[in-house]
């Protein structure tokens, strides 16, 4: 808590699950996951704060790979496929980092909606982390793919596997036929869950604060999502590695928004129009100043002109879009 920067501040269920819990996955992904118990059993303050360092720059080690990983794998996708005939992303590469391709797996799904797979491979065969969509079973797709393969295991939305480097195409050409078999383009089309649309005005810190009662959120307890219809980016800029900053503002009110890994992943001028933005509220207590914000979610251009805001829905709407 003192190495990250959250001392003093009221622990979240946020701070756990994106910014503590992450340093100790990650020295188990590139380093030795023992540092992360030796950290939680640690009585020693000293050796605890050295311990808690050493994971600090790990978990950068491991930020840095994520990306670099990330822009090979998004390169391979748009210079060398045509996702109209890719229903199932099979991608390989010597250099890729096997205890991290798992995470580029998941922000790829993100991307372009199809079940994913990325291969690390090393001489004579690769180990292999995969990700789905729903409705897409990924271990039943590696039972039918089994012939190619010399390991795997897993579940419905994550596996991993080995495959020989001579069983490598075989094994992606069987993978997308079976994706394809069983998958409808409306299946590939990425959903957003929008719990309620609603005027930015009708935002405010007290209602952040009644929506930290329904933490813990995650799998199967999702954060409430909010959508802003037709309104305008203002302001935007790249900060960090990859996140995008601006402010929404639909002309009722304005409110403070980031897109956490969305720098890359909008096309040039996608704020000269109007947009629809799914986000969650979120408190910021930047250099303890209290304000509110909106953590991006998804972003697309708006259909309904700029300025208009329909009354809100209270009914759970779910927005489809395709890249």
């Amino acid at each position: 808590v003192e190495v990250v920067g959250l001392s003093g501040k009221t622990l979240r269920a946020g701070h756990v699950g994106f910014i503590l819990a992450p340093r100790l996955n990650a020295t188990g992904r590139i380093g030795d996951a023992m540092d992360g118990l030796r950290l939680l059993l640690s009585d020693d303050a000293e050796e605890a704060r050295t311990l808690a360092r050493q994971l600090e720059t790990i978990n950068a080690r491991r930020q840095a790979m994520d990306q670099e990983i990330l822009a090979q794998a998004l390169e391979d996708v748009e210079e060398g496929l045509d996702l109209a005939g890719v229903y199932g992303l099979v991608l390989a590469r010597e250099g890729w980092h096997p205890g991290v391709i798992g995470i580029v797996a998941s922000r790829l799904v993100e991307r372009f909606g199809r079940p994913t797979i990325l291969v690390a491979l090393d001489v004579d065969e690769g180990r292999g982390s995969g990700r789905s969509i729903p409705g897409f079973d990924l271990h039943a797709a590696l039972v039918r793919c089994a012939p190619h393969l010399a390991r795997f295991g897993g579940h419905t939305m994550a596996a991993g596997l080995t495959v020989r480097r001579d069983q490598l195409d075989a094994f992606r050409d069987a993978f997308n036929t079976h994706a394809r078999g069983s998958l409808t383009l409306d299946d590939l089309a990425p959903t957003q869950r929008i719990d309620l649309v609603v005027r930015l005005d009708a935002l405010d810190l007290r209602l952040e604060r009644l929506l930290q009662a329904l933490e813990p959120c995650g799998a199967g307890n999702p954060a409430p999502v909010f959508g802003a219809r037709a309104a305008a980016a203002r302001h935007p800029r790249v900060v960090g590695r990859n996140h995008m900053r601006f402010v929404l503002d639909d002309g009722s009110a304005r409110l403070g928004a980031i897109g956490f890994d969305w720098a890359d992943r909008l096309e040039p001028g996608w704020a000269d129009g109007p947009v629809d933005v799914a986000f969650r509220l979120e408190r910021d207590d930047f250099r303890g100043d209290a304000t509110l914000q909106a953590r991006v979610v998804q972003i697309v251009p708006s259909t309904m002109p700029a300025g208009r805001t329909d009354s809100p829905q209270r009914t759970q709407r779910t927005q489809r879009t395709q890249r």
